[in-house]
């Protein structure tokens, strides 16, 4: 029988490493688990299984379960390290997973954003141009054939300063230009008589001008037997103004027309009124116009009536003719 003074378990000495090795799992009787490492193989398999337990909380934290695996494999237990190392193959698995429903939520954001701006790219391309005025009385890019050929609903009918040109577009990839001399007395017009007769209707073309006003010039007007209403001339001051042929009276807005650059000009013609629309804006008159009967053809070009101070340029683009307001786009 061992001495008591030849044991140390915990606080108490043990018997030599052979008596050890015969005694096998129960070398020691100490009540203190902690401080066994003999005993440690048997508690550290039991407590495998809740280790296991605890491995599901422990997969959605990550990288702890796997630190439980290496754990275990210290212990030189083979069960036991297997099973610890399962939890920790379970976390690797769980952060994989995330990783995917991450990159899934990505794309589908990516997709949504293109749509969008491809949805956005249509509208914004046809308010450009003519091809959203195609229910229209009359829509014209000058895309096609030129003012007096073809299929074209104009007829030139003045002058021969008259071009299809492509250096100078509002929409599309022509426009109409024409080029007028300092001299008085110059004309060159298109004119078109599909929309008539018309007691109600909208037009609208894109203008955009270069040269300095200066004398009498004309470019818009809607012709009356015996007179003229027209829609948009330059007198000195350079601002857009209406007057009438017959009677020679002006009817004033604000604002002056730019040079070089493309602007909107609209008009409303009926039987009690006419009213002016600049990119989209209502223009006051001073005074307010009356309205017309009896118009037959609407023309649109470069009249000069007194001799300015330089020549000038004017080119048109996507004219149109509807019985209701067309806009700007």
């Amino acid at each position: 029988m061992l001495k008591r003074s030849d044991l140390f378990c915990g606080r108490v000495r043990c018997a030599p490493m052979s008596t050890v090795l015969l005694l096998g799992a129960i070398a020691c009787s100490s009540t203190d688990p902690a401080t066994n490492p003999g005993s440690a193989g048997a508690p550290g398999s039991a407590a495998g299984a809740p280790s296991t337990v605890a491995g599901a909380p422990n997969s959605v934290a990550g990288a702890g379960t796997g630190g439980s695996g290496v754990a275990g494999a210290s212990t030189g237990v083979a069960g036991t390290s297997t099973t610890g190392g399962a939890p920790g193959a379970g976390g690797a698995s769980s952060v994989a997973g995330g990783t995917g429903a991450s990159g899934g939520s990505f794309g589908n954001g990516g997709a949504s954003s293109s749509a969008g701006n491809g949805s956005g790219g249509g509208p914004t391309g046809a308010a450009g141009g003519s091809a959203s005025c195609s229910t229209f009385q009359l829509c014209d890019g000058f895309e096609g054939d030129a003012p007096g050929k073809g299929t074209s609903p104009w007829t030139v009918t003045g002058g021969t300063n008259i071009t299809v040109v492509t250096d100078q577009k509002h929409g599309g990839a022509q426009s109409l230009h024409i080029a007028a001399p300092n001299t008085s007395n110059f004309a060159a017009t298109i004119q078109e008589k599909k929309t008539f007769p018309a007691a109600d209707f909208w037009g609208r073309a894109f203008l955009r001008f270069k040269g300095d006003g200066g004398g009498h010039q004309m470019y818009i007007a809607v012709n009356l037997s015996g007179d003229q209403l027209r829609l948009l001339n330059r007198l000195g001051s350079d601002n857009a103004q209406v007057n009438f042929q017959k009677s020679d009276k002006f009817y004033n807005t604000n604002f002056k027309i730019p040079m070089e650059t493309w602007f909107c000009y609209e008009w409303h013609v009926t039987t009690s009124a006419v009213n002016i629309y600049i990119d989209g804006k209502a223009q006051t008159t001073n005074p307010a116009i009356p309205g017309i009967t009896g118009g037959t053809s609407l023309s649109l070009g470069y009249n000069r009536f007194a001799t300015g101070t330089a020549a000038g340029e004017l080119w048109i683009d996507d004219v149109a003719v509807n019985d209701k307001q067309i806009g700007c786009q």
